[in-house]
């Protein structure tokens, strides 16, 4: 995910990282709607495992909860190395091309701050790999939907069921100081929806209180 206040040089991979505090706000909002007991769950471009890391250990707040079984896909090497040992199996492989992933779908949520230049095609891909009902949950620029190419996005049918704010600006590179010049939500997804595109502001804390 890129970041407008990243300085001169860019990752090539557009990866930035997405804050421990982001993934637990969209969590304590979502979570319990969005992730399933026991489900499969998807984190396509994952890094070295930021937001997977976050996800298995707010589902372990709930002890009567079956395990979740959580695929991390990250194309760098190295990354994915860092990633491996976080308790989701790690694929190393280019996500929009590999057929390995195919082998294990259908998922029962994709969750995912892909870079920002393929958005659109990690989103289509992940629509193409989940079942009826299931969600996809983005981390993204607010302009993440706008522009011709990407109305199928928004456009009814599409399943685009909520938009959760932050109420600050995240910083998106690690070790930099201070916040990113644009602001970011989650977008959430179902595969079936059919409703209104909900706006929620989401509660940090510490900030909110």
């Amino acid at each position: 995910m890129s970041s407008t206040n990243r300085g001169s040089t860019r990752d090539p991979l557009d990866y930035y990282i997405t804050p421990a505090w982001c993934t637990q706000a969209v969590l304590e909002y979502l979570g319990t709607i969005a992730v399933r007991d026991g489900g499969r769950v998807l984190d396509p471009g994952c890094g070295t495992g930021e937001i997977f890391t976050e996800l298995l250990e707010w589902h372990a707040k709930f002890p009567k909860r079956r395990d979740l079984n959580v695929i991390g896909v990250e194309l760098d090497r190295e990354r994915a190395k860092s990633a491996v040992g976080k308790g989701a199996k790690i694929l190393c492989t280019d996500f929009l091309r590999s057929n390995r992933i195919i082998e294990l779908c259908p998922f029962d949520l994709v969750i995912m701050n892909p870079p920002f230049s393929l958005a659109m095609e990690f989103w289509e891909r992940s629509m193409s790999l989940i079942e009826f009902g299931a969600s996809i949950i983005m981390f993204g620029r607010r302009g993440l939907v706008e522009g011709k190419a990407r109305k199928h996005m928004w456009e009814k049918g599409s399943g685009w069921r909520n938009e959760c704010v932050f109420p600050k600006r995240p910083t998106c590179r690690e070790g930099k100081k201070g916040n990113d010049s644009t602001s970011y939500s989650w977008f959430r997804w179902t595969k079936g929806y059919p409703g209104a595109t909900q706006v929620n502001r989401l509660f940090i804390p510490g900030y909110d209180d």
